[in-house]
C-alpha cells in the first residue's frame, strides 16, 4: 500500500471538517467552491484501502460527481487498472467505471445533475478540466442550506457602489450560515459560502464584510467584496490577526435591481490566521520558534511529528502539542536527536459574537520542516552491583537523545579511550571486542527515573569483567560511556569451627581459593550483618592462617551472651573490597567462675582460738552476674583429683547466686576423715554445663593431707 497523496490528505481534511452529519447539497456545495472536488480523490482512496474513511466519502463524491465509488471499489476495476499501471497513474473516472456512472436503484439511466461553482466549466468535459486548489481546510459547519438550481451565469465581480442602504432591522443570526475558510500557498484566504435560495432567473449578489473589532452589523460597514460566485479571495490576510466576517446577500431579477433590495445576512464566521513571520531554529540540541505577537487575544499551539509519520497525522493533533508554548514563540528540549521534524502552528481565537454566544476560531497550520544534528549523550552513571553469588545487578540513566543503551559484559579490558571518541559505529564496537555476543540482553524495568538489568549471572570462569554502556541512535552513530569494572565475588570459607577454650577462642575453616584475606565480624544473636557499618573484629591473611593454624578471636571479643561469629571472603579491586556471602557459626556465651581453697591465717593475740590443721577456707568468684542461682558441690577422692562426680565422695554442698560485686566465702574444716584431692562442681543441667566454666586453682590447694 502506498502512502496516500497530499491531495487526499486535503480532502479528507474537509471531510472532517464538514461534519458527521448525512452529507446533502450544501456539503456538496462547499468542496466544489474550494476546489477540492476531483473524482481522482475517490480513486486514489480505493486504491490506497481507505476502508475506514471511504463509505462516506463515496457518499460525497457520488454527490459532487455521479458516480458512486463504493459501487466501482467492489467491482474492483479501479484496483485492477493500478496495479497494472503503476501507484501514481490514474484514469478518469468516466473512463473507468462508465456503467456505474449514474445508475438509479432500478437500473435505469437518468441524468445525475452536476453541482458546480457558478460560472465554472463542468468536470465532464475534459477540454475545460480544472485542478483542485491546493487549500488548506480550517473548519466549515455543518449547517444546511438548501441551494436552488438556476442557469448557468457567469461569475463576475461587481462593483460596491450603487447599494441602497441598510435599513437597520433585527438581524437573524440563527439562519446565518457558516463560512469556510482555507488558505492558499501565496498566503490568500478564501472563504466560501452555500448559494442563497433564490427564484428562477433572478440573481445574488453577496457582499462581504470584515471588522476585528466585533461583528459586523450592517453590510455598509467595512465592505470588501462585492461578487455574484460563492467564493471571496482575502488578498491582504495578514493585515488583521483575526476578523469577524460576514457575508450578505441582495437579491434580484438582475444585479441593478439586486443593488436595491434590501439585504439579509446570509452567512458569518471568526477568520483566524496563523502567526506571520514564524521563524524556527536549532541550536545545541533544542529546537526554537518564534513569531511577532499580533494580538493577545489569540493563543498559539504548537505541536512536533517526525517526518515519516507527518503523512499520517491529520491537521493538528493535540495530543503531540509541546508544553513550552509561550505567547511570541516555543521551545522543544530535547527533541528526537538525529531526525527530520515537522512543527505544525496554529491560532486559535474565542470572541463574542453579534448575537451575544461565544464563537471560537481557529487558523489553518503553518508547517515547518527542520533537521536536528545527530547529538549523543553517553552514560556516565553505570552502576554495577553483586546481588548474590556470581550475579549482578545493573542501573543507569537513559539519555535522552539514545534510540536505545547497549550494555556490553566482557572479560578483555576494552581499548583505553573508546569513549573520549565522539561518535562510533558498529565496526568500530567490534573491533573493541564489543561483539554482538558480549551485549547483554537481559529485560530492563524503570524505576525512580533509571534503568535496571538485575540478576545478570557471572561466567564462572572469569575473574573480572567490564561493563561497557554504548548509546545508540543507529548503527553509524554510537556513544561509549566509561567502561566500568569488577571482580568477580570471592568463594565463601567452608567448614568453619569454633574451638572454645576458656581463655582462647579460635575459628578454623578451609580457606578458599583466589581470597587474599578473611574478616570475622561478631554480631549479637539475632542481628543481621551489615559491612558497611560495622567493623570487623579481626582480620586474617592466608599466610598468617597457616602459621597459627586458625584465627585467634581476640579476648574479650566473645563474652558471657550468645553471639554470631560471621566469616567473609573478601578480594579487592580498584581499591574496592569485594566480599563473599558470609558464612556464620553460632556462639552460646561463657559464663566463668574461679575458685581458692587456702588455709586461713593464724590467729593473733592472746585466747585466740588455734587453727585446725584441716582447716581450709573456700573462695568462689564470678566475673558477671546470673539470673538464677546456681548449686554447687565440693567432691573429694582420697588417691586422685576427681575429673567428675562419679567415683568422689561428696564433702559439702551449697546454693550460691553468682555476683560479679559480691565473691562467695565459705569455711570448711576438712581435717576429720579427709584425705586426698578435693575439686569443686556445679551441679547443674548437661545444657547449662555448656555454658559454665570453673576454673581451678594450682593443684597444691586441691590436695588435703
Amino acid at each position: 500500500m502506498t502512502t496516500p497523496s497530499a491531495r487526499i490528505m486535503r480532502a479528507l481534511e474537509w471531510f472532517n471538517a464538514l461534519g458527521p452529519t448525512q452529507i446533502d447539497e450544501r456539503d456538496v456545495t462547499v468542496v466544489a467552491a474550494l476546489g477540492i472536488r476531483d473524482e481522482s480523490v475517490g480513486r486514489e482512496l480505493a486504491l490506497h484501502s481507505a476502508a475506514a474513511l471511504l463509505p462516506r466519502w463515496g457518499e460525497l463524491v457520488s454527490a459532487v460527481d455521479g458516480v458512486v465509488v463504493q459501487q466501482v471499489v467492489s467491482s474492483n476495476r479501479w484496483g485492477s487498472q493500478q496495479s497494472r499501471r503503476g501507484d501514481h497513474q490514474t484514469e478518469e473516472l468516466g473512463a473507468a467505471a462508465p456503467a456505474e456512472a449514474g445508475q438509479s436503484e432500478a437500473g435505469q439511466s437518468e441524468a445525475i445533475p452536476e453541482v458546480v461553482p457558478q460560472g465554472r466549466p463542468s468536470r465532464r468535459s475534459k477540454s475545460t478540466e480544472w485542478e483542485p486548489q491546493d487549500t488548506t481546510a480550517v473548519g466549515a459547519s455543518a449547517g444546511k442550506a438548501t441551494p436552488q438550481t438556476s442557469p448557468t451565469r457567469a461569475a463576475e465581480i461587481v462593483d460596491m457602489g450603487g447599494f441602497e442602504p441598510y435599513t437597520a432591522v433585527e438581524i437573524d443570526y440563527a439562519s446565518a450560515q457558516s463560512l469556510a475558510f482555507a488558505m492558499a500557498p501565496d498566503g490568500n484566504v478564501r472563504i466560501a459560502w452555500t448559494p442563497a435560495s433564490a427564484s428562477s432567473g433572478e440573481v445574488a449578489v453577496y457582499r462581504v464584510v470584515t471588522s476585528m473589532a466585533g461583528e459586523p452589523y450592517s453590510p455598509d460597514q467595512n465592505p470588501v467584496g462585492a461578487t455574484t460566485d460563492l467564493v471571496h479571495v482575502n488578498d491582504d490576510p495578514r493585515r488583521e490577526p483575526y476578523l469577524n466576517v460576514q457575508v450578505w446577500v441582495n437579491v434580484g431579477a438582475d444585479i441593478p435591481a439586486a443593488k436595491r433590495a434590501q439585504p439579509t445576512l446570509h452567512a458569518r464566521g471568526l477568520m483566524v490566521l496563523p502567526p506571520a513571520n514564524f521563524d524556527i531554529r536549532v541550536s545545541e540540541g533544542q529546537v526554537a520558534g518564534s513569531w511577532p505577537v499580533a494580538s493577545d487575544d489569540v493563543t498559539v499551539d504548537v505541536m512536533c511529528v517526525e517526518a515519516h509519520l507527518s503523512e499520517r497525522i491529520h491537521g493538528f493533533d493535540p495530543t503531540r502539542r509541546l508544553e513550552s508554548v509561550q505567547q511570541g514563540g516555543f521551545r522543544h528540549d530535547n527533541p528526537p536527536s538525529g531526525s527530520r521534524l515537522e512543527y505544525r502552528v496554529v491560532a486559535r481565537l474565542e470572541r463574542m459574537g453579534g448575537d451575544g454566544h461565544m464563537r471560537q476560531g481557529t487558523s489553518p497550520y503553518l508547517s515547518r520542516f527542520v533537521d536536528t544534528p545527530a547529538v549523543i549523550e553517553a552514560v556516565t552513571d553505570l552502576e554495577v552491583n553483586l546481588s548474590g553469588e556470581a550475579k549482578v545487578d545493573l542501573s543507569w540513566t537513559t539519555p535522552p537523545s539514545a534510540v536505545d543503551v547497549h550494555i556490553y559484559m566482557t572479560e578483555v579490558e576494552p581499548p583505553a579511550g573508546l569513549h573520549r571518541q565522539d561518535l562510533i559505529d558498529r565496526s568500530s564496537l567490534d573491533q573493541s571486542n564489543l561483539v554482538a555476543s558480549s551485549r547483554l540482553i537481559h529485560p530492563t524495568d524503570k524505576q525512580d527515573g533509571r534503568t535496571w538489568m538485575r540478576d545478570v549471572p557471572w561466567p564462572r570462569s572469569w575473574a573480572r569483567a567490564w561493563f561497557v554502556p554504548v548509546t545508540v541512535l543507529d548503527d553509524q552513530h554510537m556513544k561509549a560511556g566509561p567502561a566500568l569494572v569488577r571482580s568477580r565475588p570471592p568463594e565463601p570459607v567452608t567448614d568453619l569451627r569454633l574451638v572454645d577454650r576458656v581463655d582462647t577462642k579460635t575459628l578454623t575453616f578451609d580457606w578458599p581459593e583466589a581470597v587474599e584475606l578473611v574478616r570475622v565480624y561478631v554480631t549479637p544473636r539475632g542481628v543481621d550483618l551489615d559491612p558497611a557499618t560495622q567493623a570487623a573484629v579481626q582480620e586474617l591473611t592466608q599466610e598468617d592462617y597457616r602459621r597459627f593454624g586458625g584465627l585467634q578471636i581476640p579476648p574479650g571479643v566473645l563474652n558471657d551472651d550468645p553471639s554470631t561469629v560471621h566469616a567473609v571472603s573478601t578480594t579487592y579491586s580498584n581499591y574496592e573490597a569485594i566480599m563473599a556471602r558470609p558464612v556464620t557459626i553460632e556462639y552460646s556465651g561463657m559464663r566463668q567462675l574461679r575458685y581458692f581453697v587456702v588455709a586461713p591465717e593464724p590467729a593473733q593475740g592472746r585466747g585466740a582460738p588455734p587453727v585446725s590443721p584441716g582447716q581450709r577456707i573456700l573462695r568462689v568468684e564470678s566475673q558477671t552476674t546470673w539470673d538464677r542461682p546456681v548449686r554447687f558441690g565440693l567432691y573429694f577422692h582420697r588417691t586422685h583429683l576427681p575429673l567428675t562426680t562419679e567415683g568422689a565422695e561428696l564433702a559439702a554442698e551449697f546454693t550460691w547466686q553468682p555476683n560479679k560485686d559480691e565473691p562467695l566465702t565459705q569455711e570448711w574444716d576438712l581435717s576429720r576423715g579427709i584425705g586426698g584431692f578435693i575439686r569443686l562442681f556445679a551441679l547443674v543441667s548437661d545444657l547449662e554445663q555448656r555454658t559454665l566454666a570453673i576454673t581451678d586453682p594450682v593443684v597444691e590447694q586441691l590436695r588435703i593431707s
